[in-house]
Order: C-alpha cells, then structure tokens, then sequence
C-alpha cells in the first residue's frame, strides 16, 4: 500500500502588522518585543533601530515555523489600560 503524502498548508503572515511593545532600557536604546509571537523580542540604540530589528526577528519566527512544519505560534492580543 502507498503512503499518502501529508501535505501541511502553511500560513503566510507577510504584509499582516503585528502589535509590538517598545519599552526605554534604563541605560540605553529601546527593548521591543511583539506579544503575541512567543519569545519574539529585539533591541535597537533607537526606536527606528528597534523596530527593524523587531521586523526582521517576526520575519525569522515566521520563517522558522515554516522551515519547521509548524502552525506559527501567533495568539490574539488586545490592548487595555487601567487607571490607578
């Protein structure tokens, strides 16, 4: 009997944004992370440094899943604030 090929329809997220967090580092430069890709965080001297550095870094998780077999680890994310 022939195996059937398994066949894994891979998401494509290129061009979708992506929410990301930017936070001033005590020092110096910026941390940035994008919350709702698991362990997908950067850094940069400036916030234009930062962001691209957080691009690149989703670009390479998504790619990464792709080179994997995997679903991307993307989750839904909202905003809120809360007075104090």
């Amino acid at each position: 009997m022939k195996r059937k090929k398994q066949t894994t329809k891979q998401l494509d997220f290129h061009g979708q944004p992506f929410p990301v967090i930017v936070q001033k580092d005590a020092k110096k430069g910026y941390w940035v992370s994008c919350p709702v890709i698991s362990g997908c965080y950067s850094q940069g001297e400036t916030i234009d440094e930062a962001l691209k550095n957080i691009r690149e870094a989703i670009e390479l998780c998504l790619d990464m899943s792709d080179a994997l077999h995997q679903k991307a680890a993307v989750q839904s994310a909202s905003l809120h604030f809360v007075a104090v």
